[in-house]
């Protein structure tokens, strides 16, 4: 399980959760500090770039997932700010 822990600051993958398919994942991480790398793997799922506390605030109370995202398949996508 710890492979899956995100560090505190770097890239993230933002998974949703049954419940989180009516909320705006994008807009909750659209504000300064946060990067969007690209999207994930899984349906719904995005990689962002930033710091780890600060997403967990954002995400308070939206059923997702936020994993480590593995190096491989993140390419360079632009600013979410």
């Amino acid at each position: 399980m710890m492979a899956f822990w995100p560090s505190q600051s770097g890239k993230v993958l933002v998974v949703p959760l049954p419940g989180a398919g009516d909320m705006d994942l994008l807009a909750a991480m659209a504000q300064g500090g946060i990067r969007l790398v690209g999207s994930g793997p899984f349906d719904g799922s995005f990689v962002v770039e930033g710091d780890r506390a600060v997403m967990s605030r954002r995400l308070e109370g939206i059923p997702t997932l936020l994993l480590a995202a593995p190096p491989s398949g993140c390419s360079g996508f632009g600013d979410v700010t």
